[in-house]
């Protein structure tokens, strides 16, 4: 059945029109919760990309993925005040993509609280993290890339694959194309690098983070059309939304005050039957 669209007065179509106007403007001035965050991708450092192979679902992909990490900086207004303005991420989801310029909006989760994250996954990538990281140099958006943060990229991808049940870069979900338990003693290359921090989580002190990163905390940057992303930010800031400028809502409750006493006026100064 058709319906035919009744039109609405001049009056009633002004009201309507401002009224989604307004709340437009509220609803977008509040829009950057902590529990997402805009951001647009800038680069990466330069690495060559490295050779790996990944099983999804029991497909399995062989291809070579650009380690982190990889900047950002967030875009939009407001901004999300508990996130850094310039933000440094690894990967940890390859079957998705993201493109250098474009932008993105995720979704922010505590590590631990992550979806399909398991308890082990989780503090074995927090162990990784407070033990190998390296701030000073990796935060840097002049940084080119290193033995170590390539390693680094191939350790915590092993994590998510594996879920840590498995650390052997030659088996699991998660491999090395080549690897032999020879070559990953070699410790002057990625792989062998990535494999010998990876044994070492079971002796790796839990605290190890909080000592190192004391007042941060890890979160999960989720989206479900790009790749999902892992960084670090300050703890000490609590999920709040970020309220509407004061003087946004105070123009807000004015005009739509102004417009109820247009319609009063116009409802008093219309003639009545004869």
């Amino acid at each position: 059945m058709f319906v035919r669209p009744i039109a609405a007065s001049p009056r009633a179509r002004f009201v309507a029109t401002a009224i989604v106007t307004l709340t437009g403007l509220l609803i977008g001035s509040s829009r950057a919760a902590a529990g997402t965050v805009d951001l647009q991708f800038d680069q990466t450092t330069g690495t060559s990309a490295v050779s790996i192979k990944y099983t999804i679902g029991g497909t399995t992909t062989t291809e070579s993925a650009v380690p982190g990490p990889y900047y950002w900086h967030q875009v939009g207004s407001p901004l999300n005040s508990s996130f850094p303005n310039s933000v440094t991420t690894f990967c940890v989801e390859l079957n998705q993509y993201i493109s250098t310029g474009n932008q993105y909006t995720y979704t922010s989760t505590a590590l631990a609280s992550q979806s399909g994250v398991t308890a082990l996954e989780a503090t074995d990538i927090t162990k990784l993290w407070g033990a190998y990281y390296n701030a000073s140099a990796w935060d840097n958006t002049s940084f080119t890339g290193s033995l170590q943060s390539t390693a680094f990229q191939l350790a915590l991808w092993k994590l998510v694959y594996d879920g840590g049940t498995n650390l052997n870069l030659t088996s699991g979900n998660f491999v090395i194309p080549g690897a032999t338990a020879s070559s990953l003693n070699n410790t002057t290359t990625a792989d062998g690098l990535a494999q010998t921090w990876l044994n070492a989580l079971a002796g790796t002190s839990s605290s190890i983070f909080s000592t190192n990163f004391s007042g941060e905390q890890l979160v999960w940057l989720s989206n479900s059309w790009s790749q999902d992303q892992l960084t670090m930010i300050p703890s000490s800031t609590p999920p709040t939304v970020v309220p509407a400028p004061p003087g946004l809502v105070l123009a807000g409750i004015g005009f739509l005050g102004l417009i109820g006493r247009s319609v009063r006026r116009r409802k008093v100064a219309a003639p009545t039957a004869a």
